[in-house]
């Protein structure tokens, strides 16, 4: 198919068959030959070039459109493998939790919920040994029963996301130190965890071990704030 340049005029001739505007412009068309040189109006021109450039016939597409337009789906987000997402239930924790989901969603990685609570430290102080180790254990407890509601809640929300998450509720005297185990017995290549959790000691305990996670952890951590 070649296109040819066609004078046309915004007037029409006169009776004498002269042009009486001299300003004439260019008007493409689409022919298989390149016959004489004609004037068209305005409209004239604009359909034929509608017609003839701007709907090509079906038969004029090539049989494998489809086949090229697969070729260009979008491929899902494969970053990551394996996500581990330490929580202990407070507010912003599950912030945590929530954005991991869905950089799990995205990815197709697998999930590893911790809960890790310390081990309350038993100070044996001259009198007051027995009241401590009562206090730590109660505490403990408190704890346990905490993380346990915690992954009720978490292991429902990622089920209506369509996922399975892998549930590890453990106690050490270390958090960070059970955090940067646990991944690297799961493969985890991606951490994501809360700056802080609850208020009080809680609070501060998670603040101090996401530093400590921070600086050793040897894949990337990533901090919701």
């Amino acid at each position: 198919m070649r296109y040819q340049a066609a004078l046309r005029s915004d007037e029409a001739r006169d009776s004498s068959g002269k042009i009486r505007d001299s300003k004439f412009r260019m008007c493409f068309t689409a022919q298989s030959k390149l016959p004489s040189t004609r004037l068209f109006a305005p409209h004239q021109c604009f359909a034929k070039a509608s017609a003839r450039i701007l709907k090509p016939s079906l038969k004029d597409r090539p049989k494998d459109t489809g086949k090229q337009r697969s070729i260009h789906k979008p491929r899902s987000f494969s970053m990551y493998q394996h996500i581990l997402i330490p929580t202990d239930g407070s507010e912003l924790s599950q912030k945590a939790v929530s954005h991991g989901f869905d950089l799990a969603k995205l990815s197709g990685a697998r999930v590893t919920i911790l809960t890790a609570t310390p081990s309350y430290p038993v100070t044996y102080m001259e009198g007051s040994a027995a009241s401590n180790r009562e206090f730590a254990e109660t505490s403990e407890r408190q704890w346990r029963e905490d993380a346990r509601r915690a992954m009720e809640k978490v292991l429902e929300q990622g089920k209506a996301m369509g996922l399975q998450a892998e549930v590890k509720v453990l106690s050490g005297e270390s958090v960070s130190d059970l955090i940067l185990d646990t991944a690297n017995e799961v493969g985890a290549d991606l951490i994501v965890m809360a700056s802080h959790g609850r208020k009080g000691i809680a609070r501060l305990l998670l603040g101090s071990e996401t530093q400590h996670v921070l600086t050793r952890a040897t894949v990337p951590v990533l901090v919701l704030r």
